[in-house]
């Protein structure tokens, strides 16, 4: 078994970490939202992405890949980190919040047009596909939210 990782495992596997980070983020964040529609709604965006994720991970494993785990506590500073924000500027937390939301999205989506230039097989190139498509939608509502 080689420890070397090919351009296109090594971005799958930063993919991988940057969602999982994101839906940790989301996960520690979701509570902090008043609006009980909002919440419902993210919470059907990380119910998708998460499913996604891993049919993605299922498919690299019957390719014979192991995915790196991510860090969660990566997430939970982060998400600390955005509700130390919230309190410093309490008149402007909900947007912190979401904006903090926001970026993870799009973070994860060029994670997802990174892993989407290199030559993949179908499957794996249709589930970014879909998870790509999850995530512009999900950024594109968060910062309508915020206009």
């Amino acid at each position: 078994m080689s420890v070397i990782k090919d351009d296109r495992t090594a971005q799958l596997d930063v993919l991988t970490s940057a969602a999982e980070e994101m839906l940790e983020l989301y996960r520690d964040l979701l509570a902090k939202l008043e609006d009980d529609g909002l919440q419902a709604e993210l919470a059907g965006y990380v119910e998708e992405q998460s499913a996604l994720l891993e049919r993605l991970e299922a498919s690299r494993r019957e390719r014979g890949e192991l995915p790196q785990a991510g860090d969660p506590e990566r997430a939970h500073l982060r998400a600390l980190a955005v509700r130390l924000r919230t309190f410093a500027m309490p008149e402007d937390g909900r947007a912190s919040i979401l904006e903090a939301l926001a970026d993870a999205a799009a973070h994860v989506r060029a994670e997802a047009e990174a892993a989407l230039a290199m030559p993949l097989p179908a499957q794996q190139s249709r589930l970014l596909a879909d998870y790509k498509r999850s995530c512009n939608t999900l950024e594109d509502a968060l910062r309508a939210r915020l206009s």
